[in-house]
């Protein structure tokens, strides 16, 4: 009979400590699905974070292309007037030069 009430006892405190390891394993689900969730989030971010630094990255290489074609274009522009300034340099040099003057 002695022994009953023993396991009886002990039973009861079992059963305490199984309830307090439910608890204690509940709460450590939570943290995990809380956890689980903030990684999902940051991945998230560190994906948006990725696709616009790639499109950042297309809009300069784009404006750079666009930046280099601007400057050639002004280049050629600004050597043509050059060479026809020249010219016409030439031309009035000639128009002025006396050629029977041989001093």
């Amino acid at each position: 009979m002695l022994d009953t009430i023993e396991a009886t006892e002990s039973l009861g405190n079992m059963k305490s400590d199984i309830n307090e390891l439910k608890l204690q394993l509940d709460s450590i689900k939570e943290r995990q699905l809380e956890s689980l969730d903030a990684n999902i989030r940051l991945q998230e971010k560190a994906a948006d974070a990725y696709v616009l630094s790639k499109e950042a990255s297309a809009i300069s290489k784009s404006t750079q292309r666009e930046l280099e074609a601007t400057s050639n274009n002004l280049k050629s522009e600004v050597s043509t007037m050059i060479k026809s300034v020249e010219e016409k340099l030439d031309i009035i040099k000639r128009a002025t030069t006396n050629p029977l003057d041989r001093r």
